[in-house]
This record gives structure tokens, sequence and C-alpha cells, in this order.
């Protein structure tokens, strides 16, 4: 049986599932994983391992908005992620109370460093301060976050352009 090592991230407005990187041979487990917590979209900033067809013919998103290894997100990854986050959570498409809470997945390499630091951006540009969203991943996910992804968080401070709702 595949394990894709997954954490939930639930707040009371968003839902995250962090994995580590599936493959070809294990694509079909990470279907059912990502159908389990009523995923919409998966985020894959890493090289792909798989191809997204049957991942796409199960009626989900792939967006593929890699970074290198180890760093920050890029500006233009930030907004487009914020764009995601947004319109999953904030748009009239939004979950309403009666409905499984929409679950948005992000894969790296090993699910430590580039998926989380993308869970907690979101989580400091709509409320938590760095430390806690910091914090936050961390209780749910161990080992996320090398020095330079910290320090990254830490000195982060919100935008306009990523959090903006509209």
């Amino acid at each position: 049986m595949a394990t894709f090592e997954e954490s939930l991230i639930r707040t009371d407005v968003f839902s995250f599932l962090i994995t580590k990187r599936p493959s070809k041979e294990n694509l079909e487990a990470y279907v059912r994983l990502l159908q389990e917590h009523n995923v919409v979209a998966v985020v894959r900033v890493c090289e792909p391992s798989y191809p997204t067809n049957i991942v796409e013919e199960k009626g989900l998103v792939v967006y593929d908005w890699d970074f290198p290894d180890g760093q920050g997100p890029p500006k233009s990854v930030l907004v487009k992620w914020g764009k995601l986050v947004r319109e999953t959570y904030f748009s009239n498409n939004a979950t309403s109370d009666h409905e499984k809470p929409k679950t948005i997945a992000l894969h790296c390499l090993a699910g430590l460093g580039r998926a989380p630091v993308l869970v907690a951006v979101a989580l400091i540009q709509f409320g938590l301060t760095p430390l806690q969203a910091v914090e936050l991943v961390r209780s749910k996910r161990k080992g996320a976050f090398n020095s330079k992804q910290l320090k990254f968080l830490l000195k982060y401070k919100k935008s306009k352009k990523i959090c903006q709702i509209a």
C-alpha cells in the first residue's frame, strides 16, 4: 500500500493536504487519497514525476508551479497561489456550511519544504502571524521548513496583491 505521508491542515476557513510526491506507479492510490479529502486542486511545486491526465480525469485541476528546492517561492508563484486560495475559499463557489470542506492538495519532493511554505503563506495572508503559521504547519508536518524557508516566512509580510478578496 502506498504511503504519501499526508498531513491535513485545517482551519475554520482552509483545508490543505500536504503530501510527498507521488509517482506513476502509485498515482491511482494518490487519486483515491485526494478524493477521500475532497481535494479540488493539486499544486505541484516540484519537477513532474507523473502524468497529470489521470488526476485531471477525476475532475481535479493540477497546477505546476515548480520553484527551487529549499527556497521561498518567487512572487509569480505567490500571486498564483493567492488567487487559487481566494477562488477556492472566498468566491461564490466556496463551500457552504453543510458541505464537506474543499481541500487544496500540495506536494513537493518530500512534502517538507516548498509545499508547507505555500500553506504557511496562505495562513499568514489570511490572518495568522508568521510564527502562528509556522507553529500550526509544524504541529501537523514534523520537519517542515529548512532555515532559509523559516527565515523567509518569519520575515514575510502580507501583500494586498496576494491577499485581495474580490
